[in-house]
Protein backbone atom coordinates (compact mmCIF):
# COMPACT_ATOMS: atom_id res chain seq x y z
CA UNK A 1 0.00 0.00 0.00
CA UNK A 2 1.11 3.54 -0.66
CA UNK A 3 2.09 5.84 2.17
CA UNK A 4 3.10 9.50 2.24
CA UNK A 5 5.17 10.84 5.11
CA UNK A 6 4.85 14.33 6.63
CA UNK A 7 7.46 15.65 4.16
CA UNK A 8 5.30 14.51 1.20
CA UNK A 9 7.56 11.58 0.24
CA UNK A 10 5.79 8.52 -1.24
CA UNK A 11 6.73 5.02 -0.14
CA UNK A 12 5.10 1.57 -0.23
CA UNK A 13 4.67 -1.24 2.27
CA UNK A 14 3.34 -4.80 1.97
CA UNK A 15 0.41 -5.28 4.29
CA UNK A 16 -2.03 -8.18 4.19
CA UNK A 17 -4.08 -9.49 1.30
CA UNK A 18 -6.71 -8.25 -1.13
CA UNK A 19 -9.81 -9.63 -2.82
CA UNK A 20 -10.23 -8.22 -6.30
CA UNK A 21 -13.32 -9.23 -8.24
CA UNK A 22 -14.62 -7.33 -11.21
CA UNK A 23 -15.94 -7.14 -14.71
CA UNK A 24 -14.73 -5.00 -17.59
CA UNK A 25 -16.82 -4.71 -20.73
CA UNK A 26 -16.73 -2.88 -24.04
CA UNK A 27 -19.40 -2.71 -26.69
CA UNK A 28 -19.60 -0.73 -29.90
CA UNK A 29 -22.16 -0.43 -32.64
CA UNK A 30 -21.30 0.75 -36.13
CA UNK A 31 -24.19 2.86 -37.35
CA UNK A 32 -22.57 3.62 -40.71
CA UNK A 33 -19.55 1.96 -42.27
CA UNK A 34 -19.38 2.71 -45.97
CA UNK A 35 -16.34 4.54 -47.41
CA UNK A 36 -18.35 5.61 -50.50
CA UNK A 37 -21.04 7.60 -48.61
CA UNK A 38 -20.60 11.22 -47.54
CA UNK A 39 -20.86 10.12 -43.89
CA UNK A 40 -18.59 7.11 -44.20
CA UNK A 41 -18.33 6.13 -40.53
CA UNK A 42 -20.49 6.55 -37.44
CA UNK A 43 -20.07 4.52 -34.29
CA UNK A 44 -21.48 4.45 -30.75
CA UNK A 45 -19.31 2.79 -28.08
CA UNK A 46 -19.19 2.26 -24.34
CA UNK A 47 -16.81 0.71 -21.84
CA UNK A 48 -17.79 -0.17 -18.29
CA UNK A 49 -15.90 -1.43 -15.26
CA UNK A 50 -17.42 -2.86 -12.13
CA UNK A 51 -14.91 -3.45 -9.32
CA UNK A 52 -15.38 -5.13 -5.98
CA UNK A 53 -11.88 -4.58 -4.60
CA UNK A 54 -11.49 -5.05 -0.84
CA UNK A 55 -8.77 -5.80 1.65
CA UNK A 56 -8.87 -9.44 2.67
CA UNK A 57 -6.78 -9.23 5.81
CA UNK A 58 -5.04 -5.97 6.56
CA UNK A 59 -3.98 -4.89 10.02
CA UNK A 60 -1.68 -1.97 10.65
CA UNK A 61 -0.62 -1.33 14.23
CA UNK A 62 -3.93 -1.25 16.14
CA UNK A 63 -6.12 -0.54 13.07
CA UNK A 64 -7.90 -3.37 11.25
CA UNK A 65 -8.85 -2.48 7.66
CA UNK A 66 -9.93 -6.01 6.70
CA UNK A 67 -13.00 -5.83 4.44
CA UNK A 68 -12.53 -2.13 3.61
CA UNK A 69 -12.54 -0.92 -0.01
CA UNK A 70 -9.17 -0.61 -1.68
CA UNK A 71 -8.48 3.09 -2.09
CA UNK A 72 -8.10 4.74 -5.52
CA UNK A 73 -10.46 2.36 -7.38
CA UNK A 74 -13.97 3.51 -8.30
CA UNK A 75 -16.50 0.69 -7.90
CA UNK A 76 -18.07 1.72 -11.22
CA UNK A 77 -16.69 3.69 -14.17
CA UNK A 78 -18.32 4.30 -17.55
CA UNK A 79 -16.82 5.87 -20.64
CA UNK A 80 -19.02 6.26 -23.71
CA UNK A 81 -18.75 8.03 -27.00
CA UNK A 82 -19.90 8.79 -30.49
CA UNK A 83 -17.48 9.02 -33.43
CA UNK A 84 -18.42 10.28 -36.88
CA UNK A 85 -16.32 10.91 -39.99
CA UNK A 86 -17.04 12.00 -43.53
CA UNK A 87 -15.54 11.16 -46.90
CA UNK A 88 -14.51 14.82 -47.19
CA UNK A 89 -12.34 14.55 -44.05
CA UNK A 90 -14.56 16.20 -41.43
CA UNK A 91 -14.89 14.34 -38.14
CA UNK A 92 -16.60 14.62 -34.75
CA UNK A 93 -15.84 12.79 -31.50
CA UNK A 94 -17.96 13.13 -28.35
CA UNK A 95 -16.92 11.41 -25.11
CA UNK A 96 -18.74 11.01 -21.77
CA UNK A 97 -17.00 9.81 -18.58
CA UNK A 98 -18.58 8.83 -15.25
CA UNK A 99 -16.73 7.72 -12.11
CA UNK A 100 -18.18 6.55 -8.79
CA UNK A 101 -16.88 8.05 -5.54
CA UNK A 102 -13.36 6.81 -4.72
CA UNK A 103 -12.02 5.90 -1.27
CA UNK A 104 -8.92 7.96 -0.53
CA UNK A 105 -7.54 6.14 2.49
CA UNK A 106 -7.36 2.63 3.91
CA UNK A 107 -9.95 3.40 6.60
CA UNK A 108 -12.45 4.58 3.96
CA UNK A 109 -13.08 7.77 5.95
CA UNK A 110 -12.35 10.15 3.04
CA UNK A 111 -13.79 9.98 -0.48
CA UNK A 112 -13.47 11.86 -3.75
CA UNK A 113 -16.94 12.55 -5.09
CA UNK A 114 -18.39 10.99 -8.21
CA UNK A 115 -18.21 13.01 -11.40
CA UNK A 116 -19.56 13.30 -14.94
CA UNK A 117 -17.42 14.71 -17.73
CA UNK A 118 -18.25 15.57 -21.32
CA UNK A 119 -15.74 16.33 -24.06
CA UNK A 120 -15.80 16.82 -27.77
CA UNK A 121 -13.58 17.37 -30.76
CA UNK A 122 -14.38 18.47 -34.30
CA UNK A 123 -11.88 18.66 -37.08
CA UNK A 124 -10.74 18.09 -40.60
CA UNK A 125 -8.15 15.53 -41.84
CA UNK A 126 -6.89 15.22 -45.37
CA UNK A 127 -4.05 13.57 -47.30
CA UNK A 128 -2.77 15.60 -50.27
CA UNK A 129 -0.87 14.00 -53.16
CA UNK A 130 -0.13 10.97 -50.91
CA UNK A 131 2.80 12.94 -49.44
CA UNK A 132 1.21 15.40 -47.02
CA UNK A 133 -1.30 14.78 -44.25
CA UNK A 134 -2.99 17.71 -42.54
CA UNK A 135 -5.35 18.04 -39.60
CA UNK A 136 -7.10 21.05 -38.10
CA UNK A 137 -9.24 20.68 -34.96
CA UNK A 138 -10.94 22.40 -32.04
CA UNK A 139 -11.75 20.53 -28.83
CA UNK A 140 -13.45 21.09 -25.51
CA UNK A 141 -13.00 19.12 -22.29
CA UNK A 142 -15.04 19.11 -19.08
CA UNK A 143 -17.85 20.93 -20.89
CA UNK A 144 -20.13 20.62 -17.82
CA UNK A 145 -17.44 22.59 -15.90
CA UNK A 146 -17.48 19.86 -13.25
CA UNK A 147 -15.43 20.40 -10.11
CA UNK A 148 -13.57 17.18 -9.38
CA UNK A 149 -10.26 15.80 -8.19
CA UNK A 150 -8.02 13.90 -10.56
CA UNK A 151 -4.84 12.10 -9.60
CA UNK A 152 -5.75 11.80 -5.94
CA UNK A 153 -2.99 11.23 -3.40
CA UNK A 154 -3.96 8.05 -1.56
CA UNK A 155 -3.35 7.85 2.22
CA UNK A 156 -1.89 11.36 2.10
CA UNK A 157 -0.47 12.93 5.23
CA UNK A 158 -2.60 15.68 6.80
CA UNK A 159 -5.56 14.90 4.50
CA UNK A 160 -3.91 16.31 1.36
CA UNK A 161 -5.74 13.90 -0.94
CA UNK A 162 -7.00 16.17 -3.68
CA UNK A 163 -5.40 17.51 -6.86
CA UNK A 164 -7.55 19.94 -8.76
CA UNK A 165 -8.49 19.10 -12.32
CA UNK A 166 -9.04 21.73 -15.01
CA UNK A 167 -12.49 23.27 -15.36
CA UNK A 168 -14.08 23.77 -18.74
CA UNK A 169 -11.26 24.17 -21.25
CA UNK A 170 -10.72 24.40 -24.98
CA UNK A 171 -7.88 23.72 -27.39
CA UNK A 172 -7.20 23.98 -31.08
CA UNK A 173 -4.47 22.61 -33.27
CA UNK A 174 -3.00 22.34 -36.73
CA UNK A 175 -0.81 19.49 -37.90
CA UNK A 176 1.06 19.09 -41.17
CA UNK A 177 2.94 15.83 -41.78
CA UNK A 178 5.21 14.83 -44.62
CA UNK A 179 4.73 11.16 -45.45
CA UNK A 180 8.03 9.62 -46.53
CA UNK A 181 7.66 6.38 -48.44
CA UNK A 182 10.20 3.63 -47.71
CA UNK A 183 12.63 2.79 -50.55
Amino acid sequence: VQRIDSAGIFYYVNAGSTKQKGVESYVSYELIGNPRHFINSAKLWMSHTLHDFHYGSFKQLSADYSGKLLPAVPPTAVIAGFDLSTKAGLYLNVTYNYSDPVALNDANTAYATSYNLLGGRIGYRKVFHSKFRTEIFIAGDNLFDTRYSLGNDINAAAGRYFNSAPGRNFSAGVSLQWIKKPH
